[in-house]
């Protein structure tokens, strides 16, 4: 079948099935679906700081008596044929192939049509730094719903963006139930900003929400360099508009005007910059730069044990100094990787304020070979000029290009290493990989090598994790009465160690790993909430002596990793029960979708798709808690005759689907009449039926092809009354 057709006939025009206007718009609309009728051109998005294309927005473009695209939607709404032309946008925004240099690809996608098979389909086959733009033009009746399609999406790289913002249905509220990593400012709200207080004052709002949210801001319609100049000010970070490019085939370059890179006024910086032998200098000498320019009071902040330090400082008599990552302009700069430009400090409500009397305040990060190490900041009496933030943007490359090619400064002392070890260990959610991040983190601290979490299940058993290093084996194997001396041990104790010397006895349980090599075992309990829940073991296979100074540092790593055991385990759990349908207890939608992704290519199965006839007038007559009850019991019913290897998920209000693997035909028909009639024993006495379609994977099939002939199949028997179809 034709990826371009209806998922019923291989007609879109003549399919009987498929809803119809009672204009010539559906036929306007079905000659949309030929292949080639629809052209996908693209339009640049700039960074605003610097005019750099970050990605492309496709654009459909097609000869039509229907007008813009926002018309043939709203034809095929009438139509139904919406997911049809929904699929045959995206494949044509597929057929322009993945930008250039890795950029995101936004896409324009309808709520009401993501979950669609046919759209899933054609979004599975664009580029992996995709964005799908949901409009918000379109009222989403169940934004919950629309959440955990999304979640699904994002799950495999995709990202999302809220389109139209200020000119839709949803608002705050809808923003942030979607959590969008976008948000597209409608040109309406562009349109005159650099004039209109009111339109100002509504996106700078937009600006504090979108910064505290960690949403990045997109102006659309930007035409004039007064709109971009006033955007920019702002700390809106991308836009688009005519000014930059108009649509066009991939794929446009912008205009040049629009970059704000320059270069500096003197060469003496630079000079001075590559005299400097320690980061303090380079520091030091970018402030003295900053600050000659007249009314700057530039700080520079590094990176050092998972805080910011002030490293050079000019026109600021108070240091605020040891600055979380996230705390304040500076703060933000660091961990957004975006800069911070603040035109009036009095609307920034995470300005920290050392001085009285600054009116701006412009911060950009500093990068040492990409990562960030830093943020240069600047602050002012008055208005920054452009030029002047140019000048700065250039200093602070100049010196993170200084401080790569200076030598490592001394290693931090363990307690910093604990600071920075800890802030990373807090952000896993996965048991395992929480595990291992503890104990390559208590490896790190203590200079051995190996080393293993033993963690108790909710059996009572004990279960290694995270095993490493030459001893991971032995250590992973530990016979179980070693772990309960360890552990008995260890109850009135925080840690226990071996002293450095190559002979001497060692702690009872301990026998088992120095006959394997051991050099060195420092041995602690992990504690979460007062109680202990485990055991870290670390070890070495070289003579190593462990002192108290080393050993404390790693105590209060097995406090943290305790709790950070017990956490990651409650997620993983709850991640679980989130591909279970909360009313039947059979695996979801989510579910239903990744497993028919993940099967290979040359597995034989059959997909069923089984629907309730006449459940809306079960619900009409007897009330939906007697509806739910039905749908558990019938559910229950297919349940007790499903054949071994074959999989059941809820994939709607009514609808059941089933996955037989290596499937013949005879055999996925007769396996469909035993589920059918369990079912139909359930809900006869009701008045409902029960219709089922059968699709037989082809060989080099995709099974979201297979699922959209069952999909159809199945309505071919609901309309027909035969009751179950095979494709």
């Amino acid at each position: 079948m034709s990826p371009l057709t209806s998922p019923v006939t291989d007609d879109p025009v003549r399919d009987p099935l498929l809803p119809r206007s009672s204009t010539n718009d559906a036929d306007e609309v079905s000659a949309l679906l030929r292949e080639g009728a629809i052209e996908s051109h693209v339009q640049p998005l700039v960074r605003l700081t610097d005019g750099e294309i970050v990605g492309y927005e496709a654009l459909s473009r097609a000869a039509t008596p229907l007008g813009p695209p926002d018309r043939w939607f709203a034809a095929a709404q009438t139509a139904g044929l919406s997911h049809l032309l929904e699929a045959a946008c995206l494949r044509a925004v597929a057929a322009v192939g993945p930008p250039p240099g890795d950029r995101l690809l936004f896409v324009n996608v309808t709520p009401g049509n993501i979950a669609h098979p046919l759209v899933e389909s054609a979004l599975s086959r664009l580029p992996s730094r995709t964005v799908i733009e949901l409009t918000e033009q379109e009222a989403v009746a169940d934004p919950d719903t629309l959440r955990e399609h999304l979640q699904r999406l994002t799950r495999r790289g995709t990202r999302v963006a809220l389109d139209d913002v200020g000119a839709g249905y949803s608002g705050l509220r809808q923003i942030v139930r979607l959590r969008p990593e976008f948000l597209k400012l409608d040109r309406e709200l562009i349109d005159g900003i650099d004039r209109d207080r009111t339109q100002q004052a509504l996106v700078a709002s937009l600006v504090g929400f979108a910064r505290q949210a960690g949403i990045s801001l997109i102006a659309e319609g930007i035409e004039t360099t007064e709109q971009l100049r006033w955007l920019r000010s702002a700390g809106v970070s991308l836009g688009q508009g005519y000014l930059f490019a108009r649509p066009g085939p991939a794929w446009p370059g912008i205009s040049s005007s629009t970059s704000t890179r320059s270069s500096l006024r003197t060469t003496v910086l630079v000079g001075r910059m590559e005299l400097a032998t320690t980061a303090r200098e380079a520091c030091e000498i970018a402030a003295d730069h900053l600050f000659a320019l007249g009314d700057l009071m530039p700080s520079v902040y590094l990176e050092a044990g998972g805080r910011l330090r002030c490293t050079a400082q000019r026109g600021l008599w108070q240091v605020l100094d040891g600055m979380e990552p996230g705390a304040g302009i500076t703060g933000r700069a660091y961990r957004t990787g975006e800069v911070q430009s603040v035109p009036d400090v009095a609307l920034a409500p995470d300005y920290l304020e050392a001085i009285p009397g600054v009116v701006a305040e412009y911060c950009t990060p500093i990068r040492i070979d990409g990562h960030i190490a830093g943020a240069l900041n600047v602050e002012s009496s008055a208005a920054f000029a452009p030029d002047t933030l140019e000048e700065v943007a250039e200093v602070a490359d100049l010196l993170g290009r200084q401080l790569a090619a200076l030598p490592s400064e001394p290693g931090v002392g363990p307690l910093r290493q604990l600071a920075t070890l800890a802030a990373e260990l807090v952000g896993l959610t996965d048991p395992e990989s929480t595990a291992e991040s503890i104990v390559a983190a208590a490896c790190e601290l203590t200079g051995l090598d190996s080393g293993v979490v033993i963690v108790d299940d909710e059996d009572h058993d004990r279960v290694p994790m995270g095993a490493t290093g030459p001893l991971a084996r032995v250590l992973a194997a530990l016979p179980d009465s070693d772990i309960t001396h360890i552990t008995s041990l260890l109850t009135p104790l925080t840690s226990c160690y071996s002293s450095g010397e190559s002979t001497g006895r060692t702690f009872v349980g301990g026998e088992t790993l120095r006959d394997a090599g051991a050099c060195a075992v420092v041995a602690l309990p992990l504690v979460a909430r007062g109680r202990r829940n485990g055991l870290m073991l670390i070890a070495g296979t070289q003579p190593t002596s462990i002192d108290r100074e080393t050993v404390e540092p790693v105590e209060l790593l097995a406090t943290l990793a305790g709790s950070c055991m017990e956490v990651a385990t409650h997620l993983d759990d709850l991640q679980n029960r989130v591909h279970l349908d909360a009313l039947t207890g059979l695996e979801n939608h989510a579910r239903f979708h990744d497993t028919l992704r993940d099967i290979d290519p040359d597995t034989d199965i059959a997909v069923v798709m089984f629907d309730v006839d006449r459940f809306k007038t079960v619900n009409d007559t007897h009330g939906h808690l007697v509806g739910d009850e039905l749908l558990r019991s019938m559910t229950r019913a297919m349940g007790r005759v499903v054949r071994a290897g074959t999989r059941l998920f809820r994939v709607g209000g009514d609808e059941v689907a089933a996955i037989i693997p290596d499937a013949l035909a005879n055999h996925a028909e007769l396996a469909t009449r035993q589920l059918a009639e369990a079912a139909a024993t359930v809900v006869g006495p009701y008045g409902a039926d029960i219709s089922a379609g059968i699709a037989i994977r082809l060989p080099d099939e995709a099974t979201i092809d297979t699922l959209a002939r069952a999909d159809a199949a199945l309505y071919r028997a609901k309309r027909t009354g035969l009751g179950i179809l095979v494709s």
